[in-house]
């Protein structure tokens, strides 16, 4: 078996031979001729190759000059290529090793149903991030033949289809890590995003979440007057509404994942499976509604104020804790998330809808808890600010279920005995 050849073509130009520069080519257009034949992958006409590195000489002209190149090839790198009087070819059977293939066969291996899906499949992401590290930078980055027009023609077609690909698998995996709650990791490739993309404002949104997310509210701001400066200087347009609007959110919030759950006396002990499960729950895009449904005095409350408390940074404006276990009517439902929820309500409006415009254009979980004996004509409230509020997610303990599309319902159980504990049971 010959030697292994590496060609990297992302971020420059690099050849090795058994892992070892290959040095001695004629000159920087053998490097291109090699790089245009292995990528194109196909019988190339001596009048082609001519043509393309040529561009401003006679046929004659290019033709001698193209022999030399040739001669330089078969002397360095015969055994990769295929040279007769009317083509040249690169071996695609030879051993080498191409960076852009492996970039392209990775992207192109990825299905557009496991690109859509929610979450994304761990295998595909795993595929994303091969094609990020894959690419080290911009087609032939720094390398350049300005007397080869049109070989500078191809170069820039493919610089432009490989950014691409790698804009894709950033923006994919951004996103996923979004939704799953790994926001350090969201963040290394959303800046990486921004590099390959600084005109993408949802790049700049995602970037703008991720830090907030992880408690940098001063970079967060910061980053929308990042965004606002390069679209002022380069395109001179304003930041679009949407844009604008998540950095008023984000000026507007002073502690991410605040809350006013009640403190608990002890240490929560066991259940660990389903703080995992519910956590999931709460950060999945579909699920608006998780109700724990359960017997009284099985331990609703205390289970849901654990989750609330772990996941409390998911939501951008935090947890807002409900006891309902006093009131007695849903008419009072109103006034209890009201109060628990600190609005100033007017003389001006109905309190339902200051109470909706409140949580119009908030990130929260509301936890209603005890709301088993307000199901009958409080469900509609429920509907109203799902409807009203997209970004708001209700965290609900009853004893049955609400029947509210997006809702997911988790029975809670008892706690299982200690082995030790339940031999001594069927001892005694």
């Amino acid at each position: 078996m010959t030697d292994l050849l590496e060609i990297y073509l992302l971020g420059g130009l690099t050849i090795k031979k058994n892992g070892e520069p290959v040095e001695g080519l004629v000159s920087r257009k053998a490097e291109a001729l090699l790089a245009y034949l292995v990528c194109t992958g196909r019988p190339q006409s001596r009048e082609t190759l001519g043509d393309m590195f040529w561009d401003d000489r006679s046929q004659t002209k290019a033709l001698g000059n193209l022999r030399v190149i040739l001669t330089s090839l078969r002397q360095h790198l015969g055994d990769y290529l295929d040279i007769n009087r009317q083509t040249v070819t690169f071996n695609l059977a030879s051993n080498y090793r191409l960076d852009v293939t492996e970039l392209s066969q990775t992207m192109a291996g990825i299905k557009q149903a496991e690109s859509d899906a929610e979450p994304l499949p761990r295998a595909t992401v795993t595929r994303l991030e091969k094609v990020v590290d894959l690419y080290h930078g911009d087609f032939l980055a720094g390398f350049n033949l300005r007397d080869s027009q049109r070989f500078e023609e191809w170069a820039r077609f493919e610089r432009e289809r490989l950014q691409q690909f790698a804009i894709d698998a950033l923006k994919l995996l951004v996103a996923s890590y979004l939704r799953s709650g790994n926001y350090h990791t969201g963040l290394r490739y959303a800046a990486r995003l921004i590099e390959l993309d600084s005109f993408s404002e949802a790049a700049h949104r995602q970037l703008m979440l991720l830090l907030i997310r992880t408690g940098q509210r001063n970079a967060a701001l910061r980053q929308y007057e990042s965004c606002r400066q390069i679209l002022a200087d380069e395109l001179g347009v304003e930041p679009m509404d949407e844009t604008t609007r998540l950095y008023r959110r984000i000026r507007s919030i002073s502690t991410v994942g605040a809350h006013n759950l009640p403190p608990q006396n002890t240490p929560f002990v066991g259940r660990t499976a389903e703080l995992m499960l519910l956590g999931d729950y709460l950060t999945h895009p579909d699920i608006r509604v998780v109700s724990l449904v359960g017997p009284g005095g099985i331990g609703k409350t205390r289970l849901g104020v654990q989750v609330a408390l772990e996941n409390r940074t998911v939501f951008l404006n935090g947890v807002c804790f409900v006891p309902l276990a006093s009131i007695q009517s849903p008419d009072f439902l109103v006034p209890a998330m009201v109060e628990a929820l600190q609005i100033a309500v007017t003389n001006t409006e109905r309190p339902k809808t200051q109470l909706l415009d409140h949580l119009r254009n908030r990130e929260l979980l509301l936890f209603l808890d005890n709301f088993e004996h307000l199901v009958d004509g409080g469900v509609d409230l429920l509907v109203d600010i799902l409807q009203a509020a997209p970004e708001v997610k209700l965290l609900v303990t009853t004893r049955e279920r609400l029947n509210l599309l997006g809702e997911r319902v988790f029975e809670v159980g008892g706690l299982p005995i200690p082995q030790e504990q339940n031999n001594d049971v069927l001892t005694h």
